[in-house]
């Protein structure tokens, strides 16, 4: 036994010193090469050790080169390289199908990290992906794909959790992504593949809004009545810039148009469009309300004195801050005290959730029972509108003190 492992330690200290003694040899041999830029060796290099019979050379230093060509590729291949090729894709550009389909017979997990050092993939390396549940790969890299079937379409719908979007973006890999096959639907519906018909039907739906979105002008002549269908058409076509830019053009109201605007989630455009905006018949506390359901409170301490002028007070901003900006903004809110009316009215309610906040970021779990029944005397009864916000509710919960909401379940949301 003690012989046994004798002789294998003495086996590996050989095979190290063996190892040793070919990297001190492989070393020797390539500082004949001039490296590039990159501090790599390049083909020419892997072409000349070809030539002079030094594949194993090559293969045992392919990490040290780059943009290797697919006739580097046969070479390793035909002198039974294929593991050494497949863990150092990286180092090449082009690779056949050919090459591909080789290396997934035992590498398929090398290859599929590696789609990128290959020419256009065709349907039959996508198939052998997806056998082997690469969806989402696939769906990553689909722009390495050509002439992909409908069959391979529907995998990928059906099964990618990731990166659908691309399919979508790079739709032209199938050949008749153009083309909605109602066959096909119809087919899917009556053989009972409900998950397949939708995801398809679906796929189909965004194509041609996709070719719609594409090809959609707005007409922005102002002597042309411009309906608020039109403005939503051309939001839902992402054209909301031609909007924004033409809001003085356009006869529909012009509340309707930002409220359409918001509706579809363009906050942001809106927020760089508010100088223009001052002064018009608007929605205010409504634009106040999404700026802080988008953590804006820059914004709105920037504009305080505007939305005042467009009768937005300062307290208002403050309870939206409060009740939607992240806890780490609540400070910001006194900031807008500074600058109030003397006397205004709601900062009382105001600070006591500012006190509220401190005393549970501090755990100081007495003094913020008694608060809030200083507060429950004060403000009740409590009108729904008025009832401490949802973000604090939520922090105590993280501090485990549940039993405190259960005692004043008429002071949170």
């Amino acid at each position: 036994m003690m012989d046994s492992i004798e002789n294998r330690s003495k086996s590996r200290i050989s095979q190290s010193r063996a190892s040793n003694v070919l990297k001190a040899e492989d070393a020797e041999l390539l500082s004949n090469f001039a490296e590039n830029d990159s501090g790599k060796f390049g083909v020419e290099v892997a072409r000349q050790l070809v030539d002079s019979k030094k594949i194993g050379l090559l293969a045992r230093n392919l990490s040290r080169f780059e943009w290797l060509d697919n006739c580097i590729a046969d070479k390793l291949i035909s002198h039974g390289f294929v593991e050494t090729l497949a863990k150092n894709l990286s180092s090449f550009k082009n690779l056949s199908k050919k090459t591909a389909k080789i290396l997934m017979e035992d590498w398929v997990g090398s290859v599929s990290c590696n789609l990128r050092s290959f020419e256009k993939l065709d349907n039959a390396v996508a198939q052998i992906l997806i056998n082997n549940g690469y969806y989402d790969v696939i769906a990553r890299d689909i722009d390495m794909f050509k002439n992909l079937t409908n069959k391979t379409l529907l995998s990928l719908l059906v099964n990618c959790t990731k990166y659908r979007g691309r399919i979508m973006l790079y739709r032209s890999v199938f050949p008749n992504w153009w083309e909605r096959n109602e066959a096909l639907l119809r087919k899917l519906k009556s053989e009972g593949r409900d998950i397949e018909y939708k995801k398809l039907k679906e796929f189909y739906d965004k194509t041609l809004i996709e070719e719609r979105r594409k090809n959609y002008r707005l007409n922005t002549n102002p002597s042309k009545w411009v309906d608020i269908s039109e403005v939503k058409e051309a939001i839902k076509y992402w054209k909301w810039k031609d909007v924004i830019e033409n809001l003085d053009n356009f006869q529909a109201d012009c509340k309707e148009v930002v409220r359409a605007l918001i509706e579809w989630w363009c906050i942001d455009d809106v927020k760089k469009t508010l100088p223009q905006l001052w002064w018009k018949a608007l929605d205010w506390k409504e634009i106040v309300y999404h700026l802080s359901l988008s953590n804006d409170y820059n914004t709105l301490i920037t504009y305080a004195d505007n939305f005042k002028a467009e009768w937005v007070s300062n307290v208002e901003i403050g309870h939206a801050i409060l009740k939607n900006c992240d806890l780490s903004c609540r400070d910001s809110v006194t900031s807008l005290a500074d600058y109030s009316g003397v006397g205004e009215w709601g900062w009382d309610r105001v600070n006591y959730n500012l006190d509220f906040y401190e005393l549970v970021d501090k755990r100081r779990r007495a003094e913020f029972v008694d608060s809030l029944g200083y507060f429950e005397l004060d403000f009740a009864p409590m009108p729904k509108d008025k009832k401490i916000p949802l973000k604090l509710k939520d922090l105590v919960k993280q501090n485990l003190w549940e039993d405190i909401i259960e005692e004043y379940p008429n002071l949170f949301e």
